[in-house]
């Protein structure tokens, strides 16, 4: 097999073809209007009624484009998870900070610091010479 030997001759003939402009593709459409981002993105905070959107938006959308489809599976999968944190968040917080009903004590100092306890009904078990006896009734 021969060596490509190229000379600097044949590299000066070449000739330098101008460039093409670029042909542009119109930029499309954004699949989700920006204000209907904005609308619902509010739905964040109530994570039970933006499931149920995000599942009516699924079934509604399932004979688009893969293009609309992805982009809402997209912007409804980042609101779940967005809404998901906040309501985890919230509700630590809410268990954490309200403060306990009056029923409810905070410790159980009461029975901590009690001497004596009140005693318990005693059940009645006859001793076993009376339980032949009262075999008749005895189960």
């Amino acid at each position: 097999m021969d060596k490509v030997v190229i000379s600097t001759k044949e590299i000066t003939e070449i000739k330098e073809v101008p460039e093409q402009p670029v042909h542009l593709e119109p930029k499309l459409a954004a699949p989700i209007p920006l204000w209907l981002r904005l609308g619902l993105s509010v739905l964040v905070l109530g994570l039970p009624l933006l499931c149920l959107l995000a599942i009516i938006l699924r079934v509604a959308f399932r004979t688009q484009p893969p293009r609309t489809r992805y982009a809402w599976t997209e912007y409804l999968a980042t609101l779940l998870i967005i809404s998901g944190f906040l309501t985890s968040i919230g509700a630590v917080l809410v268990f954490s900070f309200v403060p306990l009903p009056e029923i409810v004590s905070p410790g159980l100092a009461e029975l901590d610091e009690r001497i004596d306890f009140p005693g318990l009904p005693r059940l009645f078990f006859p001793p076993p010479m009376h339980r032949s006896s009262l075999r008749a009734w005895w189960p």
